[in-house]
């Protein structure tokens, strides 16, 4: 079997799992909402197997493509179970009105960039060798690893392959070795093929978790300019992981800022899965599912219980890996968060703090990397703060600021040369908050045009 044909099978299988999730979690209540909010089961599918399999990697095992068909399996009975003891009837449909000639050029547009943009990426990454570095010496190697042998502790704790950041979890090399179980031969672009099939189910999960929230009419352009910013498909080609984290980050962020916004807990339940899968991608995935939670408390005026039962799902998922790290003493290189106690050493280090800011906003702005992805976040969180929409202005602006600050400090906390740290990963950390601060904005300026709408209609029958 081809890299294209096992990753396809692979994703068919992870689409299946992700269907039993929606519905076993109450996202998809009947059949007729399973079928319109199908865009969102291929990553949840791939969420649920990635958090699996770093779990079984602290036994030193993994999940494997009949594990995964077994995943699948489970997931569906499970759903369709759910399915089968809700009583009949139809939920109710939104019916919006008949787009406008305007509309439709808007939506036209933007569909077209979006599918350049695929066709684009699918035709560079289609034959293209995985050849940077932490690529093919990092993630690709621990896939490969993971598919011939399980977590083995003599790979996955051995002193030889120390460099390769062991203290990782194990998420994004497990959804990758399963299409290299299935391909015929090593082929390195396979892992390649694997990142692209995260992000473009991370685009229809954003499409399809935000739509019944927000007007296509202002929905589809928000997602074009998140695609066609140059650091999305330019950074998956490389395999390395910071793209599929933003894209585990921005739909666990969407889904909970749609749960904030007074919808269904079954969204939360849904979040919760997908900042597991985030928190288990990188070790700044962690930081950055803590700083969504801490947005979430800080706006979940009444509903603080659910977040922190949230909360603790996810740091029971991210347990075991942990404990593994400290049995097999696997050490952080880039920084130790203990060294925040030394206080005196590290009031000595903050003026690295101003250092490190002035090069993650340069890297931030640079339109040749997030386009007008920053500006959208931070003016759509502007106005929706201004004009109404606060309390989903202060989950967006908390995660923002919190994730921003986290990256600071491991600057002010890493042992080595700032300059050069900067230069080798400045412009890859910031891409999972500022994608995920992008993905809030199309719900952020909806809710504000709604309350806005609301007080004209509430002032005009004065």
């Amino acid at each position: 079997m081809s890299g294209w044909a096992a990753v396809l099978a692979v994703a068919a299988l992870e689409t299946a799992a992700g269907i039993g999730v929606l519905a076993a979690l109450g996202v998809a209540g009947t059949p007729v909402e399973v079928a319109r909010r199908l865009g969102l089961a291929p990553l949840a599918g791939m969420a649920l197997a990635g958090v699996l399999g770093a779990l079984l990697a602290f036994a030193g095992a993994r999940l494997g493509l009949p594990g995964l068909v077994a995943l699948a399996a489970g997931a569906l009975a499970l759903g369709g179970a759910r399915l089968a003891r809700r009583p009949r009837g139809t939920s109710p449909t939104r019916r919006p009105g008949r787009p406008g000639a305007r509309e439709l050029a808007v939506l036209a547009v933007a569909a077209a960039t979006i599918l350049a943009v695929w066709v684009a990426a699918i035709a560079g990454i289609r034959d293209r060798p995985l050849a940077e570095w932490d690529g093919w010496a990092m993630w690709g190697m621990k896939a490969r690893a993971l598919a011939l042998l399980g977590a083995d502790p003599a790979v996955f704790a051995s002193p030889a392959y120390a460099h390769l950041h062991l203290e990782y979890p194990l998420l994004l090399p497990a959804l990758h070795s399963l299409p290299l179980q299935a391909a015929e031969g090593y082929q390195s672009n396979t892992v390649l093929l694997s990142c692209l099939a995260i992000g473009l189910a991370g685009i229809a999960a954003l499409w399809t978790g935000l739509a019944g929230r927000v007007r296509p009419v202002l929905l589809l352009p928000f997602l074009a300019a998140y695609v066609a910013a140059p650091a999305f498909f330019v950074q998956l080609a490389t395999g390395y992981a910071d793209v599929p984290l933003a894209v585990f980050l921005s739909v666990g962020v969407a889904c909970a800022a749609r749960w904030l916004a007074r919808d269904r807990s079954a969204w939360l339940a849904l979040a919760t899965l997908f900042l597991a899968a985030a928190a288990l991608s990188k070790n700044e995935g962690l930081l950055f599912a803590a700083a969504a939670y801490t947005g979430l408390l800080a706006a979940g005026s009444g509903r603080r219980r659910a977040v922190l039962a949230s909360a603790g799902a996810v740091a029971l998922a991210c347990l075991p890996w942990r404990v593994f790290v400290e049995v097999h003493d696997l050490e952080a290189p880039d920084y130790r968060l203990a060294d925040s106690l030394r206080l005196g050493w590290v009031l000595g280090r903050l003026d690295r703090a101003w250092t490190a800011g002035q090069e993650l906003v340069d890297a931030a702005v640079e339109p040749r990397r997030f386009g007008l992805l920053l500006a959208l976040g931070v003016g759509a969180v502007a106005v929706a703060a201004a004009l109404g929409a606060r309390r989903l202005a202060l989950f967006g602006g908390t995660f923002f600021a919190l994730s921003s600050a986290g990256l600071l400090w491991v600057y002010v906390l890493t042992p080595y040369d700032l300059r050069y740290y900067l230069f080798t990963n400045a412009e890859r950390v910031i891409v999972a908050p500022i994608f995920a601060l992008a993905a809030l904005a199309p719900l952020l300026v909806e809710e504000t045009v709604r309350r806005l709408r609301a007080e004209e209609l509430v002032a005009g029958r004065r």
